[in-house]
């Protein structure tokens, strides 16, 4: 019997001091981390350019108004931000260096509005924007997302907007920006 019991405690002895015995699985959790900064970015838009308006040059009660109609003029940029981000459009109406002061400055202009806009390629990428220089100098708006579109720019040429009057003969210009970014 004082085998049994001496053969029965070696053997737990040797069963304790053996690694297959051992405790049980062991598991511990990291974490791995990055970081994206804010980005915005906008594709540098074309120059815009209508060319030469055509102007009445019959003598009358319409001579040298504009004839040539509404003109549009549309682009596509991209537009993106990894964030919800502002977005603006801004510009004010034309003009030219020929000063509108002379007698007969009631029937004429130095200044042509424009109408602008930009419109997602979806209509839902960010949030769409409208002006016209005769009353604004521009639009923001505050988008909740991030966006990445080829939006369609435009700029609008309407005679109707120089409410009857004639430009003054000159060049005509007036500088646009579009800007994304931080809110």
């Amino acid at each position: 019997m004082k085998k049994i019991v001496l053969a029965a405690l070696a053997t737990t002895v040797a069963m304790a001091s053996t690694p297959a015995l051992a405790a049980a699985d062991d598991s511990k959790d990291f974490r791995i981390r990055a970081n994206v900064a804010q980005e915005c970015s906008v594709e540098d838009p074309d120059n815009v350019n209508f060319g030469r308006l055509s102007i009445d040059r019959a003598p009358g009660s319409g001579a040298l108004l504009v004839v040539s109609g509404r003109q549009t003029i549309r682009q596509n940029v991209w537009v993106s931000c990894n964030y919800g981000a502002s977005m603006s459009l801004t510009s004010d109406s034309m003009t030219t260096s020929e000063v509108n002061d002379g007698p007969d400055a009631l029937d004429f202009t130095d200044v042509i509005p424009l109408r602008m806009g930009i419109t997602a390629s979806d209509g839902t990428a960010f949030n769409r924007m409208f002006f016209d220089t005769l009353t604004k100098s521009g639009d923001s708006k505050v988008n909740a997302d991030a966006f990445h579109d080829d939006a369609e720019l435009s700029v609008v040429l309407n005679p109707l907007d120089l409410d009857g009057k004639r430009p003054l003969a000159g060049r005509y210009q007036a500088v646009a920006t579009l800007s994304v970014g931080a809110i």
